[in-house]
């Protein structure tokens, strides 16, 4: 509750949502469920939801990828029987938030990808593939996956009641500058970040093309928190995919 207050505080009165404008828009193909570990849970939103992000993490000695937080955690379920389990929808997206994909295992992680997409006829152009290296996405970008760059939150943070360039240090200017060269050159399809730190990507980190939003403690469900969500998707034409809660 904390975070939908702090979230609906800090766009109405950032400028990017006025009160009289929270008002219901129809985006719900733009509302995806964070952290679909589990089957059952996939079940339950699969036919209510255009898209559900896994947490997940390649495991360099076996080769296969995992379902879960972290890549120090014991392997429960691995993508592959998750998929064969879940019968999913044909619409469904998937987001794969990679805890672990580095540039140098970026080619081992993409055929194991490719393997999967081969063997359960999945569509690229509908499979999010996110990590925090910018560089490990490029195999990724190349074959037609929706690639994301997973901003650094911490430095978002740092920057988030700046409202001109010209208030940020010269160090964090030359890192905006940066990361917008990097999202340019490396042709990632997107970059993703907390709804928090979102008039940061707005003001600042322009090159951007496509944004994907997250808010795990908002409900799509619930009237109040479906209208905060949609007023600000309506504020941004880049904004693509937004995560919610279930």
């Amino acid at each position: 509750m904390f975070y939908l207050f702090l979230c609906a505080l800090f766009f109405l009165t950032s400028g990017f949502i006025e009160a009289e404008e929270l008002s219901f828009y129809d985006n719900s193909d733009k509302f995806w469920v964070h952290a679909v570990n589990n089957v059952n849970k996939l079940k339950r939103v699969q036919d209510l939801y255009d898209g559900v992000e896994l947490d997940v993490v390649y495991i360099e000695e076996t080769g296969v990828i995992s379902i879960a937080r972290s890549a120090r955690r014991p392997v429960r379920l691995i993508l592959e029987k998750y998929l064969e389990t879940a019968s999913l929808t044909p619409h469904l997206g998937l987001w794969l938030d990679f805890k672990n994909l580095r540039y140098q295992n970026r080619d081992d992680v993409f055929k194991r990808v490719e393997f999967l997409v081969e063997k359960f006829s999945l569509k690229r152009d509908r499979i999010i593939v996110e990590s925090k290296d910018i560089r490990s996405l490029e195999p990724f970008t190349d074959a037609g996956y929706k690639t994301s760059y997973y901003l650094p939150e911490r430095f978002l943070r740092s920057v988030r009641e700046k409202e001109n360039i010209s208030d940020l240090s010269s160090g964090q200017r030359k890192r905006i500058e940066r990361i917008n060269d990097e999202v340019v050159s490396s042709g990632v399809y997107a970059v993703s970040v907390n709804c928090l730190n979102f008039s940061v990507v707005n003001k600042f980190i322009t090159s951007a093309n496509s944004v994907f939003l997250w808010g795990p403690d908002l409900k799509a469900g619930n009237s109040y928190h479906r209208e905060v969500i949609s007023s600000i998707i309506e504020k941004d034409e880049r904004v693509e995919v937004f995560l919610v809660g279930e």
